[in-house]
């Protein structure tokens, strides 16, 4: 009689962007060696620099001592969704890790998302928690962190934003690039600068993709910014939300989107609003307003088709197309 068949240990591939960053993503990738398991394959930072790259050979040593393949990829790409797409298809691992060039990943963050994975085969994805790396000083504040430390599963009709973040995110390969990876007409370095990551969580979760949030597996923000430059990214971040559920909405008729986008307006924007202005609290004012107009600038931008942003009839009706890996490392270099 023949044995059954063992399932393969689950593999990793950290996926890092990185553009004019040399030191911060030296920290980082030096991080990640810290982190490293028997697990982890490779470690594929793409680099989109103008200027002078980092030596990240000499941050890892030679591979021997690593145990895990280092791939640093120079590209004259722009934008962090097309980075993290490269990185996507080139991985190997069954699982591609992301975190930011501006992060440092804790010493058990593969072990933790082993440990999220391993019990769970169903599982497709993983958002981890996110902290700020230090100590602020006075007048800065932390920005995209995600603090909590209740674990849940992402709901199939709530706002992703609400239960994970993708600054800390491992997913399943093969589901990732069968969605068509990250949308490369949003995110840093677009004309939509934010959101690439929550409306990938949106459009796997929306899609029946099975996603956790998961405190264990932990990675540490350089995030601290002054509170005025807070309020600009507040409307940054609001724009790119409305932008992508609004395509939801009109393109594909999700009224899930309608919902989040409401939600966000009256919670986010007016009741804010209202109780800065009730309590005096100027700031808070502040902050409710830029999301207010952030918000509504981009459901107006998807409607009027802004030639501006690129959000044209195809992007409004099409989903991004499932990408194709690469066998040869250098596919979309």
């Amino acid at each position: 009689m023949k044995a059954p068949t063992q399932p393969l240990p689950v593999t990793l591939s950290v996926v890092i962007a990185t553009r004019n960053r040399p030191d911060k993503v030296a920290r980082c990738v030096a991080s990640v060696m810290a982190a490293a398991t028997p697990q982890l394959l490779e470690v594929i930072v793409v680099d989109q620099s103008t200027g002078i790259r980092a030596n990240l050979d000499a941050v890892v040593g030679p591979l021997a001592a690593r145990g895990f393949a280092l791939h640093h990829i120079a590209t004259p790409t722009v934008g962090v969704s097309v980075g993290r797409n490269i990185g996507l298809r080139m991985a190997s691992g069954e699982i591609v890790v992301v975190t930011d060039d501006d992060c440092v990943v804790d010493t058990g963050w593969l072990s933790s998302i082993l440990a999220a994975f391993s019990p769970r085969p169903e599982l497709d994805g993983v958002c981890g928690r996110i902290l700020p790396l230090g100590e602020g000083q006075p007048g800065l504040v932390p920005v995209a962190v995600f603090p909590s430390g209740q674990a849940a599963e992402f709901p199939r009709r709530a706002d992703p934003s609400r239960f994970g973040s993708g600054g800390n995110f491992a997913v399943r390969r093969r589901v990732l690039l069968a969605a068509g990876g990250y949308d490369e007409t949003l995110g840093p370095g677009t004309a939509v600068p934010a959101a690439e990551d929550t409306e990938t969580l949106f459009r796997l979760v929306r899609s029946g993709k099975k996603l956790v949030y998961d405190p264990r597996p932990l990675v540490y923000h350089e995030s601290w910014r002054p509170a005025g430059e807070l309020l600009d990214l507040t409307r940054s971040y609001a724009f790119g939300s409305g932008v992508y559920l609004t395509r939801a909405l009109v393109g594909r008729h999700d009224w899930v989107a309608l919902f989040i986008l409401v939600r966000r307006l009256m919670l986010g924007g007016v009741w804010l609003f209202i109780g800065g202005l009730l309590l005096g609290k100027p700031w808070h004012r502040q902050a409710a307003w830029r999301r207010i107009r952030g918000t509504a600038g981009g459901v107006w931008a998807v409607l009027t088709r802004n030639p501006a942003f690129g959000l044209g009839g195809d992007w409004l009706t099409k989903l991004p197309q499932p990408l194709v890996a690469s066998g040869d490392k250098e596919i979309g270099v």
